[in-house]
């Protein structure tokens, strides 16, 4: 979790560069690719409880190293004022507004239904299933398949 959580901060960090005050058009998060880990098969293995728990730690962690990322990006470069830089950051955050279950659901019903993506890393799914980004099923398998974003 701790790996993931570096990483998504990492990505955060680095996508502070755009010096717009609003999220351009056509932005989409990176995908990450790590093939061949067999998180899909992982993912099934787990009892819905825990599922629903790594979703929890998930989208927490997420939020929080978002917060903390854009503080410090902030602290980094100065010079645009705390308000207008922060929001700028939080305007970028992905959005996660649904119940838990909800989440465990989808990447669970994607993983049975796309076998051939059971090396699929989780986080791809968490970014394509976010309300900023609602991918379709069909779009992260595509994607998956050509080696591109969704």
């Amino acid at each position: 979790m701790l790996r993931y959580t570096l990483c998504v901060l990492g990505m955060l960090i680095m996508s502070l560069q755009v010096s717009s005050s609003q999220m351009p058009s056509g932005y989409h998060p990176v995908y990450p690719h790590k093939m061949g880990r067999g998180e899909g098969r992982l993912w099934l293995s787990w009892s819905p409880e825990r599922r629903q728990g790594f979703t929890y730690g998930y989208l927490w962690s997420y939020h929080q190293a978002y917060t903390q990322a854009c503080i410090v990006a902030d602290e980094l470069n100065p010079g645009n004022g705390f308000d207008l830089h922060v929001q700028h950051c939080f305007d970028r955050e992905l959005s996660y507004p649904q119940k838990l279950d909800y989440y465990e659901t989808k990447i669970t019903t994607y993983y049975k239904q796309h076998p051939t993506d059971l090396d699929l890393p989780i986080d791809w799914l968490f970014l394509a299933f976010s309300d900023s980004e609602n991918k379709s099923a069909e779009e992260i398998h595509s994607a998956w398949e050509r080696g591109a974003n969704p």
